[in-house]
């Protein structure tokens, strides 16, 4: 989050400049080079890194809730009376196409299973669990469903958040891109630091 916030202050006045590729590397050497590629890296990876902390916000939200941070009274223990093949075969009966990757199993009492998924029409970038199949622990019965795919704009976007998250909807390349942009602004940070001290040193060359 700080990352994004200082970025957008000292980057502010060249985003636009840079993402349109109007800062020239030509017939630029010595420390206004690097400053020049510190300036393309630092705001390409400012764009990967509010997508990042959108998205990580986005799935935290529920969290900033007061109601989230209240203590409850003594919790009493679930007891499981359903077999979790049969929860699993619900699912799958209750959405068309549900691809189950994840089963949440209640420690307590009044809670559901929950099997979260996603469906076998849906795109890859779309396959973020947002599907879900919730059941009754004793029963087996269906509570609740979730089908991504049929939700309209805006709330489709919530499947995306996710994959968005981590890069999971693309290939190695995507994630090795995701590793290399989750790296780039501690060495920012170092190079940043480096291009200030030469430019102290400079400056202090000049006044003698």
């Amino acid at each position: 989050f700080l990352s994004m916030i200082t970025g957008l202050l000292f980057y502010g006045r060249n985003i636009a400049n840079v993402l349109l590729f109007r800062i020239s590397l030509k017939r630029t050497r010595g420390v206004l080079l690097y400053r020049t590629i510190h300036t393309y890296v630092g705001v390409w990876t400012l764009v990967f890194t509010i997508v990042v902390v959108f998205t990580g916000f986005w799935m935290l939200r529920s969290t900033l809730r007061p109601e989230s941070w209240k203590l409850g009274g003594q919790l009493q223990p679930e007891k499981i009376s359903v077999s979790l093949d049969t929860c699993m075969a619900k699912a799958r009966e209750a959405i068309p196409g549900f691809l189950p990757d994840y089963v949440f199993i209640p420690l307590t009492k009044d809670n559901p299973i929950e099997i979260d998924g996603n469906n076998e029409k849906s795109s890859k970038i779309m396959h973020g669990d947002a599907s879900y199949v919730m059941l009754d622990p004793r029963t087996g019965n269906v509570l609740e469903t979730m089908d991504a795919t049929q939700l309209a704009f805006p709330k489709n976007l919530t499947a995306a958040i996710w994959q968005l998250h981590i890069g999971n909807y693309g290939d190695i390349v995507v994630k090795i891109l995701y590793a290399i942009g989750g790296l780039v602004p501690g060495i920012l940070s170092l190079s940043g630091y480096a291009l200030w001290w030469k430019r102290k040193k400079m400056y202090a060359a000049l006044r003698r």
